[in-house]
């Protein structure tokens, strides 16, 4: 087992490892381009989800000029320290997954189907944090009202 000093470097050489197999795929067509995710990914103002959901620290640092109150602060503070908890777990995950796959690309010839493997598992563990971020934005969303998130929207966008 890798000591802990080890591990961002794992993480990120996973990272890199998804990004340069992702460079290599073709560029995207003009229909694809018209897709609000990828213009959201460019061009975070016509974000169409920004106005839907805001992230923790928006909240937390402009919450008290929107009228969030203790309680809600407090429950803010028990869903991120909630997924905190939950992402370490995730977290060691993605660094065994990323190992796998820099180990099945250091091999030559690699071989394509445990490369694969490793890759679909690497991704799989992105949609778990993926998925339970959006998670977290449901439940904050949850925790104000309609007027307080109005509120935080216009402020954030200052």
């Amino acid at each position: 087992m890798q000591s802990f000093e080890h591990r961002p470097f794992v993480a990120a050489a996973g990272a890199m490892a998804i990004a340069a197999c992702l460079a290599i795929a073709p560029a995207p067509s003009l229909a694809q381009q018209a897709n609000p995710t990828q213009i959201a990914a460019t061009d975070p103002a016509k974000d169409p989800f920004r106005a839907k959901l805001l992230p923790p620290d928006i909240v937390m640092r402009l919450g008290h000029k929107a009228g969030v109150t203790t309680d809600q602060r407090k429950a803010i503070i028990t869903l991120v320290s909630k997924r905190q908890s939950a992402m370490l777990e995730t977290s060691l995950e993605m660094e065994t997954n990323a190992g796998e796959l820099l180990a099945a690309l250091d091999e030559t010839p690699v071989d394509e189907e445990r490369a694969k493997a490793a890759f679909a598992k690497v991704l799989a563990t992105e949609m778990k944090v993926k998925t339970a971020h959006f998670d977290l934005l449901i439940n904050i969303r949850n925790v104000l009202t309609a007027e307080q998130l109005e509120q935080l929207q216009a402020l954030r966008d200052k």
